[in-house]
């Protein structure tokens, strides 16, 4: 009963904070706002397995959720405080600056990109695991995964660009662009780079990638058109999704029946949101430094080599640790900052956070111009700003990401610096 209490004493005010933030602020700080559903998601109502039930609960358990209420806290009270200056409110204009020309356009180039990335891979690891003629007959798609993608010795960093990144962000132009399909041509080409994207997407295996750009294409459609999603939107949307993971989880266990993973798919969906992360959390404190000591900054990312260090792996240590396998158990930034640091690393991760948070909402927020390109940006990180509760820092941020932006803001001033030419001449 204590334990029940205990929990309910975190999650109750923490839901009618988060509540009132968003009820109140809106689309104008949905950065902010989805650090806040991120943290409660996967931390705060995960947490009734470490707190109630008791796996891996320590008293430094408790103290970690004790910051991140402050950290909820302040966040909240500062994004109120200074909500104007923050708010992000692009004006409505047809199209946002993207013609189907140029959809066409900056798409076939993205795909481009991707196919060099395919091909790359090809070269050095074979097919992707989708089209692995062993598929068909492996039942361990696990391990095949693991030799086929998550281990690869180079690591998948470049890899994701081609095979998520950029299939996520021509499905969110897609939406922005879907009210200039008209005519059997436009919807073929529009179907055909749709296809390529989800195929591309599917390279892996990987469930999240799919999941989470069909959460992108949900929530642009929302943002884009300022309109309340109606009951049949969302019950067909939530069919098509859940169908979507029942298909991928399929390929994973074919030696279970349809019922048998229908029955256990609500478990698999709600353990993986709100039990894994948490649990992780609990994980490393529990080990840290009982059973191990501080990596001192060794599990921290090593963007591109250019410290002299190799970067322990966070994710297969914890896996390897509590499991003695080869698996991955990704852990939240600020619990990478307590396994180097303690709880000293835990506060600067989320000071870290909070200032990454404002600043790039302050820098959308005087964006002026609403081109597809920052509306694209802000609906991709705000799904981003979730990510600070299930990976680290840098992971979160993602220069891949950034980059494969940078590339799309050049490729639209060519466009655009042509087009003028050639209406001129």
């Amino acid at each position: 009963m204590v334990s029940i209490l205990l929990y309910l004493s975190f999650l109750v005010p923490i839901s009618l904070i988060i509540r009132y933030f968003i009820k109140r602020t809106g689309r104008k700080l949905l950065l902010v706002s989805f650090l806040l559903i991120g943290l409660f998601l996967y931390i705060f109502v995960g947490s009734y397995k470490v707190i109630v039930l008791n796996e891996f609960y320590t008293s430094k358990y408790i103290l970690s959720l004790f910051f991140l209420f402050l950290f909820i806290i302040i966040i909240s009270f500062y994004g109120l405080k200074f909500e104007k200056f923050y708010s992000v409110s692009f004006q409505e204009k047809d199209y946002y600056g993207i013609s189907f020309k140029k959809y066409f356009v900056l798409s076939m180039l993205l795909l481009l990109g991707s196919l060099y990335l395919f091909l790359l891979y090809t070269s050095r690891h074979g097919l992707p695991i989708l089209f692995n003629p062993e598929l068909l007959f492996f039942q361990d798609v696990y391990k095949l995964r693991a030799e086929k993608w998550t281990n690869l010795h180079e690591g998948t960093s470049w890899y994701k660009l081609g095979f998520e990144s950029i299939p996520r962000i021509i499905i969110v132009f897609s939406v922005i662009v879907f009210p200039q399909i008209k005519g059997i041509r436009r919807w073929f080409i529009f179907i055909l780079i749709l296809s390529v994207s989800f195929i591309l997407l599917l390279c892996s295996l990987t469930k999240s990638p799919i999941v989470l750009s069909f959460f992108l294409a949900f929530l642009t459609y929302w943002y884009i058109y300022n309109t309340k999603i109606k009951i049949s939107t969302t019950l067909l949307s939530g069919a098509i999704f859940i169908l979507l993971l029942f298909l991928l989880i399929k390929v994973y266990h074919l030696d279970r029946t349809n019922s048998e993973i229908i029955s256990f798919l609500p478990e698999i969906v709600w353990d993986r949101i709100t039990g894994s992360y948490t649990i992780a959390l609990a994980k490393i404190l529990y080990i840290f430094p009982n059973y191990h000591d501080f990596h001192y900054g060794a599990s921290f990312s090593n963007p591109f080599g250019i410290f002299p260090y190799n970067p322990i792996n966070i994710s297969q240590f914890l896996g390897d640790w509590t499991n003695r396998r080869l698996e991955n158990d990704s852990p939240p930034s600020f619990a990478i900052g307590y396994a180097n640091f303690d709880f000293i690393g835990m506060i600067i991760v989320l000071i870290a956070i909070f200032f990454i948070v404002f600043y790039l909402q302050k820098k959308i927020a005087r964006v002026k111009n609403s081109t597809y390109i920052y509306i694209t940006f802000y609906i991709m990180y705000c799904e981003r700003m979730m990510h600070f509760s299930i990976e680290s820092l840098l992971s979160t941020i993602n220069l891949g990401l950034l980059f494969v932006f940078f590339i799309v803001y050049l490729i639209d001033i060519t466009y655009n610096h042509f087009f003028i030419l050639k209406n001129r001449t």
